[in-house]
């Protein structure tokens, strides 16, 4: 079997640079989301490898108990933080998002200015 230490190094040294070079910047890309130490840790463990379509205890995959109870939680919490009766903590993609602020700032049948995205 090949060793590929030097490479894996040579990657974990990118990577903390990169680490380094976000945490000094102002990233003015919007659907480049900054996230917190805490965050960027849980998303380095295995539920980052989880698809969970659905809602929680309501899935349309099996083998999703644990994000469910995760999920659970972290609504509970939502709701107790910003003391409301419901919170979505599912993530929306940036499609999503556009959608809802055209829509939000948009009457039907405006036109919306988009930069293009270069290919």
């Amino acid at each position: 079997m090949a060793n590929y230490h030097d490479e894996i190094l040579k990657f974990e040294e990118i990577a903390k640079e990169h680490t380094q070079y976000m945490r000094n910047s102002i990233n003015l890309i919007a659907s480049e989301n900054v996230t917190s130490v805490e965050v960027t840790e849980a998303v380095a463990t295995y539920f980052a490898h989880r698809y969970a379509e659905g809602q929680a205890f309501q899935r349309f995959y099996e083998g999703c108990q644990y994000v469910d109870q995760v999920e659970d939680m972290t609504k509970k919490l939502s709701c107790k933080v910003y003391d409301c009766d419901y919170a979505n903590v599912q993530p929306v993609s940036g499609v999503t998002a556009n959608l809802a602020a055209f829509f939000g700032f948009a009457k039907p049948g405006e036109k919306v200015m988009a930069l293009e995205v270069p290919s």
